[in-house]
């Protein structure tokens, strides 16, 4: 008795499993807090406007401006804040470092399963072709490099999702292919990457 193919739900599963799994490996001391991602802007950059994001809402306060930093900035106006960007609520319920690491984590999974999604339907490889541009993104020399840079590391996560939304609508265009698109792309967006996006539409 020989078995069927293996459906589309099942192989994606077993990919985000295998993806999520590498990506445990891989940064375990950091999404267990026995280290911590600190490096260039997120020292200088990204640790304070979390601070000042956090003392703000635990003041009873809209987090829409630090009057601690540059006689005052905005934070709402600012896209590298991500203020309006549901992974970065993460810092709401974990602390700061571990908050980060498992932001950086899931965009690395996220990514790696939207470029393996793309590849199965470019290619219609059931799961070695997929699995192979999976691991090729999680472990590439750039992606690792984003690690540091929390706006271009979430923007470009949505990549190969926002790829793969465009083939979709230009093989079945229609209202449902338009709006999952736009809700896509305006993800990508509120990532706070310009650079991404940018990068993006030449693509």
């Amino acid at each position: 008795m020989t078995s069927g193919p293996m459906s589309p739900r099942r192989a994606t599963g077993i990919l985000l499993l295998f993806f999520g799994a590498v990506e445990f490996v891989l940064r375990w001391p950091v999404l267990t807090g026995v280290t911590a991602l600190y490096e260039r802007d997120l020292f200088l950059l990204y640790y304070p406007l979390v601070q000042s994001v956090l003392r703000a809402v635990s003041d009873g306060a809209l987090p829409l401006r630090d009057p601690t930093s540059a006689f005052g900035q905005s934070i709402l106006g600012d896209p590298e804040s991500q203020l309006l960007y549901p992974p970065a609520w993460l810092h709401l319920f974990l602390s700061p470092a571990v908050a980060y690491a498992w932001f950086v984590s899931i965009h690395s999974v996220f990514g790696a399963l939207g470029a393996a999604l793309l590849c199965r339907r470019l290619s219609g490889a059931s799961l070695a072709g997929p699995l192979l541009a999976g691991i090729a993104w999680l472990l590439s020399g750039p992606l690792q490099s984003l690690a540091t840079l929390w706006h271009h590391m979430s923007g470009a996560a949505w990549i190969p999702w926002v790829l793969l939304a465009v083939e979709k609508a230009l093989e079945s265009p229609g209202r449902n292919a338009a709006i999952r698109l736009g809700a896509i792309l305006g993800a990508q967006m509120v990532a706070g990457s310009a650079d991404m996006c940018a990068m993006t539409v030449l693509l």
